[in-house]
């Protein structure tokens, strides 16, 4: 368990049990243990409660005055980011963690710029929420009505969020992207020391299908429809 041998080990017990008296109890008598830091992993109480999805707690901490904005020392990873690898809730996709947290002021354009190891040897990738919630197009539409940017570059791997959208063939979000969003599809997709990439390399790399086959048809028209805005596949110096 988190915490162990540390001064908010009670409160973190209590968030485990979602005992809301026992918290509401410890944070009125040490305000401060909302900010701590447990010292070998970097999250705090409010980080704990989205990993073990403890939604009472998480609430209950939020109500208490818990920064929705706590970026984890070692991680770099705020409770927003955590919260978009939430899977399901009653077998639709669980945004209430990512809800709440923006409707109490989470940041959603906050981003990790470069890739990096932390102390305990783990790798992390540099992210946003939007990048890490790019596979599902609900969570994608929450982060845009809070504010997310959709063209926001991120520095360490050198793309956007549809830029990852179309890598990893999220047809729904592409779409939405571009039907809603009305993103430039004429912009690139990664930007990097020697290249750039646009959307034909991504398309022509990552949606190879065999014909006839569901995604087959959706690659077509997604094709059809990027030709239609002035995409040329034909006449393309292809990177990928």
């Amino acid at each position: 368990m988190y915490f162990e041998n540390t001064e908010a080990f009670e409160l973190a017990k209590a968030v485990s049990d979602e005992d809301l008296d026992r918290i509401q109890e410890l944070v009125q008598k040490q305000p401060n243990l909302l900010e701590y830091s447990e010292p070998q992993f970097g999250v705090n109480v409010l980080i704990q409660s989205i990993l073990s999805e403890k939604y009472k707690s998480f609430t209950k901490l939020l109500e208490l005055g818990a920064n929705p904005n706590y970026i984890s020392p070692i991680t770099k990873e705020t409770p927003l980011i955590t919260s978009t690898f939430l899977s399901t809730f009653n077998g639709e996709p669980d945004l209430r963690f990512m809800r709440a947290l923006l409707q109490h002021g989470a940041d959603p354009n906050y981003t990790i710029e470069e890739d990096f190891t932390d102390v305990n040897g783990n790798y992390h990738f540099a992210t946003t929420a939007f990048e890490s919630s790019i596979d599902n197009l609900e969570k994608v539409k929450l982060l845009v009505q809070y504010g997310a940017d959709p063209s926001k570059l991120i520095r360490g791997c050198h793309c956007t969020a549809f830029g990852s959208a179309v890598m990893r063939q999220q047809f729904d979000v592409i779409n939405y992207f571009i039907d809603t969003l009305k993103v430039n599809v004429h912009q690139p997709m990664y930007v990097r020391e020697n290249d750039t990439i646009y959307i034909q390399d991504l398309v022509k790399r990552y949606m190879s299908y065999k014909p006839n086959t569901s995604a087959y048809m959706e690659a077509q028209k997604l094709r059809e429809k990027l030709q239609r805005m002035g995409i040329d596949f034909e006449n393309h110096n292809y990177k990928l």
